[in-house]
């Protein structure tokens, strides 16, 4: 198979050979596709799933666009794997006409894909529009309350734990206190055993007095640190609002981070759209960067 024939007879159904002007059929858009029909759902005028199914199979009957891409790729592929490096003026032009032949097929499937999708996006476009000229303004006020909201609960959250942390210290304090008791009605109990004069039983009773308080304060404690996380009650029976924890990476040092990173290519294109929009504020691109020019066809 001689793959270098077959390409220019395949760039030629879509390029003009010399002597040869573009036929009246050469690229012609698809018939007028009719926006489909609608249906009233729920009081609402919408378009049926059966009809946007019958409408998409409809404008896909005719896709000579597509068909001509679909038949070029093999041989262009074939054309693109015999030819890694284009070294001769001969070899130039071959690739010259594919690069037009697919430049005007890639022309070809839009002006065919338009027509198709137009009153779609165009239907699509009115009512994204109609949603997000109410939705824009409540998520900006949904944002200013979120602010509010999440200041009251750093706030509230910083106080119940300043609490917990106090009733912690005052529930090891008595603990410290209470264990102090035990141990003085232990050496009372050990003394009288041998024949000292030790009043036990006011030790036993101030020990047993002490642990009560420091029981008590340690449950205190666990109930105030049960109740450092701030939760709301639905008010319209959902679920409590409550802030949630998430991980934020925080770049310490720029150079450092890119350093260990490397110029990634997402990397490369934020700083490159960063200096441009430097560029259009100073008039100047900003240190580290210039500009140069790339010559492509």
């Amino acid at each position: 198979m001689n793959i270098h024939t077959n390409a220019s007879k395949i760039a030629d159904k879509y390029i003009p050979a010399a002597g040869r002007t573009v036929a009246p059929n050469d690229n012609t858009p698809p018939e007028r596709i009719d926006v489909p029909s609608t249906l009233l759902v729920n009081g609402v005028t919408v378009m049926a799933p059966a009809t946007i199914e019958t409408y998409a199979a409809d404008a896909m009957r005719s896709k000579p666009a597509i068909d001509n891409a679909v038949e070029a790729q093999p041989l262009l592929k074939a054309f693109i794997a015999d030819n890694p490096v284009i070294q001769t003026g001969e070899e130039a032009q071959k690739a010259a006409a594919w690069i037009e032949s697919i430049r005007k097929t890639l022309a070809a499937m839009e002006d065919e894909r338009k027509p198709k999708v137009d009153p779609l996006n165009a239907a699509l476009k009115s009512i994204n529009e109609a949603y997000r000229t109410v939705r824009e303004p409540l998520e900006s006020m949904l944002g200013i309350l979120r602010k509010r909201w999440n200041s009251w609960d750093a706030a509230e959250r910083a106080r119940r734990e300043a609490a917990a942390e106090q009733a912690r210290q005052e529930a090891e304090e008595a603990a410290r206190k209470a264990q102090a008791l035990i141990d003085q009605a232990n050496e009372a109990i050990a003394a009288a055993d041998v024949g000292a004069c030790e009043d036990v039983g006011t030790a036993v009773v101030d020990a047993q007095a002490a642990m009560k308080v420091a029981n008590k304060l340690d449950r205190v404690a666990g109930r105030a640190e049960r109740a450092t996380a701030v939760r709301v009650a639905s008010q319209l029976g959902g679920r409590a609002l409550a802030s949630r924890s998430r991980r934020v990476i925080v770049i310490d040092d720029p150079c450092a981070a890119i350093k260990a990173i490397g110029l990634t290519e997402k990397i490369i294109t934020a700083i490159r759209q960063s200096a441009e929009a430097f560029e259009e504020v100073h008039g100047e691109l900003p240190a580290g960067t210039h500009a140069t020019t790339e010559r492509s066809i």
